[in-house]
């Protein structure tokens, strides 16, 4: 006859208390990893900045508004405000700004300085 009064049954971790634990610890972990990987939020989109100046260039053609401004910068503000403007030229003289719907090919002009919209 088994020594009954002195043996316990041995239980294998996997199905003792901590061991279920452990498991749902890890599938939480996993489900959790899982939904972060498919449910990226979108990074905010930079907004666009304009090219270096190039002066005494102008992006003649492609104007979508021409403005009165106080002075380039104001040009340029409002080609990055504008969603369809692309690039602007600017003439010091007059403070005239042209917005352009698309990106001209630059030309030698004194007075005017130009630059072009840069969606990051």
């Amino acid at each position: 006859m088994p020594d009954v009064e002195g043996s316990k049954k041995q239980v294998g971790f996997w199905s003792s208390m901590p061991g279920i634990l452990t498991g749902l610890a890890a599938l939480v972990a996993a489900v959790g990893g899982l939904y972060l990987a498919v449910h990226k939020p979108d990074p905010e989109p930079k907004p666009p900045v304009m090219s270096v100046l190039e002066y005494d260039t102008n992006r003649a053609g492609s104007d979508l508004k021409k403005i009165a401004v106080a002075d380039i910068d104001d040009c340029l503000k409002r080609c990055i405000t504008n969603e369809q403007c692309r690039a602007i030229s600017f003439l010091e003289a007059s403070k005239t700004c042209w917005l352009k719907g698309e990106v001209p090919s630059p030309g030698k002009l004194q007075g005017f300085t130009s630059a072009v919209k840069i969606d990051r």
